[in-house]
């Protein structure tokens, strides 16, 4: 009703489902009814989008039918198939009003009498569309009913019509068609053989993953669910457990892989060894926190234990530290293949929005277990522990009132902090800010002790300064009252 030509007239109650339906002339309901909830939602979702989108099926001047035909050349009556439209905007609707699945194209339409000439008549699909077909143009479109997008050959919507699928009683309705050119590079036709007819949520996003396919196929190699299982699982929890070594080699070679995909991507040369050397040094100490005193001993220190047990607290058996940890060594260093100087934290950082590669991460933490909002957080802090990475370069030369001043002036911080304004003052969220210093301590003792040419005793060094300055921000935010303010006055 709401897709054919003129006006649509809904009944009293027919959205709410009930089971009697009055005119306006009925002062209130004589029947005491619950609204249908589905009912009411499907009609949100479905319906009401096309009644915004009037203009597209309200006349009948552009009003084309078409028979649907099967494998076997018959028409079949029960799918319902036609375009509308006003300007030059047009949509397509198919629907199979049947119990039962079919499939088939539709191409031509039926028969209609010219008015002006009094002769019978027919149009092609890409006529009744507007389409202008072309060798390498191609026409992209939108279901609203899923909300993906298509691609199709023009030429193809000519010379064949459209191909459909249909369950019982689907539909879709087709809108936002838009004709495209092929570019330099030949991605519409790559990505048009590619989908063979599947839709995706976007074929910009599509387009762009096609581009990075370079990148993302070693990622995927890389950084997968059962692969982040495997290393969460392999992790030292015991005094007597060795880390597995044709694991780790499997980790180096995939990461290997990953690093060469990136110089040839980039066109860059750059020292791969060192880079891969670096990245597994910190994977396993990641793996090797739970017993780092064993493997990593400081003996004599008070601090060095206490340290320790301050990172060992929050590592516990959840996967999703573990997970963000990993996920964290394997990144941190890409931006590397272009420069080995400090500014590749933020070439790593920009790389992770910029290629699609948090979007994709995301997924992957989603399919080993984690919900959508731990998936979205975890990102969040991935952006975070990328570009603070060696927060702890020079911070031994920083007071703890300097090392929060320069965090705070980062906007990505501010808002893990939550920092808002409320009655004249800023205030920060104290969950958010300790989960911060533990964060910045455990990436700063991984960092730390995977960097090359480093003692073993400077490392440590480095991280009792640094873990003393997170002490003495703990202290400050505990007489804050979680007000910025005094959290650094209490620093002076």
């Amino acid at each position: 009703m709401a897709t054919m030509p003129g006006l649509p007239m809904f009944g009293h109650g027919q959205i709410e489902g009930f089971a009697e339906k009055y005119g306006m002339e009925y002062y209130r309901p004589y029947w005491d009814e619950e609204p249908d909830n589905y009912l009411i939602q499907r009609h949100q979702q479905d319906i009401f989008p096309l009644l915004k989108r009037r203009e597209l099926f309200s006349g009948v001047n552009e009003f084309l039918l078409f028979d649907f035909f099967t494998g076997e050349g018959r028409v079949n009556e029960d799918v319902f198939a036609y375009t509308n439209g006003s300007d030059h905007s047009r949509a397509l609707v198919i629907y199979h009003n049947h119990f039962g699945s079919t499939k088939g194209w539709i191409k031509a339409s039926a028969s209609y009498l010219n008015k002006t000439s009094g002769v019978l008549e027919s149009q092609t699909l890409h006529d009744g569309l507007c389409l202008h077909p072309a060798q390498n143009r191609y026409v992209i479109f939108r279901d609203t009913h899923n909300g993906l997008q298509y691609i199709r050959p023009t030429e193809e919507v000519r010379d064949k019509g459209l191909y459909f699928e249909l369950d019982a009683y689907q539909y879709h309705v087709f809108m936002d068609f838009n004709e495209v050119d092929e570019n330099d590079s030949g991605q519409y036709s790559q990505l048009a053989g590619y989908l063979n007819g599947r839709g995706v949520p976007s074929i910009d996003e599509a387009l762009k993953e096609l581009m990075l396919a370079p990148v993302l196929r070693p990622l995927q190699s890389l950084a997968s669910p059962d692969i982040l299982k495997e290393l969460f699982n392999a992790r030292i929890t015991k005094p007597d457990h060795k880390l597995s070594a044709d694991l780790l080699n499997i980790h180096q070679e995939k990461y290997r892989y990953l690093i060469e995909s990136l110089e040839k991507f980039t066109n860059s040369k750059t020292d791969v060894d060192a880079i891969v050397r670096e990245a597994q040094r910190g994977l396993e100490a990641i793996l090797k926190l739970p017993m780092f005193e064993d493997r990593y001993p400081f003996p004599g220190s008070t601090n060095y234990q206490e340290m320790l047990t301050y990172v060992q607290h929050n590592l516990a058996s959840y996967p999703f530290v573990w997970y963000l940890l990993i996920l964290w060594n394997d990144l941190r260093l890409i931006g590397k293949v272009i420069t080995d100087k400090p500014e590749y934290t933020e070439i790593s950082r920009g790389w992770l929005d910029e290629w699609g590669i948090l979007r994709y991460l995301e997924h992957v933490l989603m399919d080993s277990g984690l919900d959508t909002g731990q998936a979205q957080s975890g990102m969040t802090i991935l952006r975070l522990l990328t570009s603070q990475q060696n927060w702890i370069d020079g911070s031994q030369h920083k007071t703890a009132l300097s090392l929060i001043e320069g965090w705070l002036s980062v906007e990505e911080i501010r808002a893990f902090l939550n920092v808002n304004r409320f009655h004249e003052k800023l205030w920060f969220n104290k969950e958010a800010f300790e989960s911060m210093l533990w964060w910045m301590m455990t990436i700063g003792l991984v960092s730390r002790v995977a960097v090359p040419n480093m003692s073993l005793t400077e490392a440590l060094e480095d991280l009792l300064d640094a873990y003393h300055q997170m002490m003495t921000l703990r202290v400050a935010e505990e007489n804050s009252e979680y007000q910025l303010e005094k959290l650094l006055e209490g620093l002076k």
